[in-house]
């Protein structure tokens, strides 16, 4: 029966997993991801990666025409191609109690905070925090932070809704039967999505899967099935509209012993036929860390075939400098990932700010990474055909283009992740506009 029974849960994994499992299990007592900085920069300084090739994944050809008034392609025309915010998702995970955190003044101008385009409301959204009696739901935290996104064209990511934990269910939950309890699950669920699913992109529907089997034990996994079953149905139906989905999560998984546990889970959801959309996972680094053992570990997570959302990256590394490497290196290698298609972090837990709210070291190399490396400004001539081409990360851009004439002509496009080129034609109005007024 045992043998049946490990079969059928690795046989969703490949072979390759299952071989790098059992090396992770007997390759000593630490476990997890290790060893010394390899290829590093000495001081944890900035890694100088701008090539063609860095962040591959995420890269798109954009080619630019610029026209005169008549339509005509404009030869030796000055065009600037200038990125303004990443398609890459990049967000803060609000910290326990964030219903009182604040974002810095001016954050869309300082490094790291300017890299935002996401936040997750983390603990704020999950069912003990909203209904802690029965009947009694508060949304005033998380309504403040869906108006604050809202005002900033901000990403929304709801966090936890339930988790699979008992000692994270309030007495009145604990105390149901089973019948009632099914009824409590649904309606909450219904509630939940008709009220904020149109703002909200991804919701982390069942979590702590890892630590805890709530309603499994209680109402057994086709309960699961059915609670993401209708969410997806009440998204499909118009009830919400985010595109993001809906996730399991799992905290920790890198840590010795949980790579056996993380596929045993997922290949029972696929069993149970569970209709998740995402993984949504907590990484928590074992330092100091190396390229090889961490490509490893994202590799076997990557061959999960679902894709990855990072809700949590930190280091147990003891200095600054460490952290830096640490993080920075993760990030890299997170970014390169096709199956990750966000990070979002606490930043003080991961690192990223101190205590008094300034931007450490790893910060900083946070922001360098998506601002430098990772970013696209470009400066070109058109060649006789009035054509500029080039390969520019996924994102928002302005376009602008200086006339021979010295005419200023611009517009905005979003550069998607559709494989194909894409192509903007930017000139003058086809009318003549009339001089401005003193």
């Amino acid at each position: 029966m045992l043998g049946s029974r490990l079969f059928f849960i690795f046989r969703f994994v490949p072979l390759w997993v299952i071989l790098f499992v059992g090396v992770a299990l007997g390759g000593g007592a630490s476990g997890g991801v290790s060893g010394g900085v390899s290829g590093g920069e000495p001081g944890g300084g900035f890694r100088k990666n701008t090539s063609d090739t860095s962040g591959g994944n995420h890269r798109r050809l954009l080619q630019v025409i610029v026209v005169d008034q008549a339509g005509n392609p404009v030869s030796g025309a000055k065009v600037r191609i200038k990125q303004r915010r990443h398609a890459f998702t990049f967000g803060l995970t609000l910290p326990e109690g964030g219903g009182a955190f604040e974002f810095p003044d001016n954050w869309q101008t300082l490094p790291l905070w300017r890299c935002v385009n996401s936040v997750n409301l983390n603990y704020l959204g999950r069912w003990d925090y909203i209904e802690p009696f029965l009947g009694n739901q508060k949304f005033q935290a998380t309504d403040r932070w869906l108006d604050f996104a809202r005002e900033h064209g901000l990403d929304v990511q709801w966090g936890s809704v339930f988790s699979a934990r008992t000692d994270r269910q309030v007495d009145w939950v604990t105390s149901l039967g089973r019948r009632d309890l099914e009824a409590a699950l649904g309606l909450h669920v219904r509630s939940l999505l008709n009220r904020v699913g149109r703002q909200v992109s991804g919701f982390d529907l069942y979590t702590d899967v890892l630590d805890g089997h709530f309603i499994e034990n209680r109402l057994s996994t086709v309960m699961l099935r059915r609670l993401f079953e209708q969410a997806g149905a009440i998204q499909a139906a118009g009830g919400a509209g985010g595109t993001g989905g809906f996730a399991i999560g799992m905290e920790d998984v890198t840590a010795p012993g949980r790579i056996p546990k993380v596929i045993q889970q997922v290949a029972a959801l696929k069993q149970a036929f569970v209709p998740l959309d995402a993984l949504a996972l907590g990484i928590r680094l074992r330092s100091p860390v190396t390229r090889p053992r961490l490509s490893k570990a994202l590799s076997w997570l990557s061959s999960l075939d679902c894709p990855l959302w990072i809700r949590s990256l930190t280091t147990d590394a003891s200095t600054p400098k460490q952290v830096a490497s640490d993080m920075s290196l993760a990030m890299e290698l997170l970014f390169e990932s096709s199956m990750v298609q966000g990070i979002w972090l606490d930043f003080s837990e991961s690192g990223l700010i101190d205590s008094t709210g300034t931007v450490t070291v790893a910060g900083q190399q946070i922001d360098h990474l998506f601002r430098k490396v990772w970013w696209s400004d470009f400066t070109a001539q058109t060649d006789e055909r009035g054509n500029v081409q080039t390969r520019a990360f996924t994102g928002l851009y302005d376009i602008s283009a200086i006339l021979p004439d010295g005419q200023i002509v611009w517009t905005s496009l979003y550069l998607s992740a559709d494989p194909r080129r894409r192509l903007v034609v930017v000139g003058p109005l086809a009318v003549s506009l009339e001089p401005l007024s003193d």
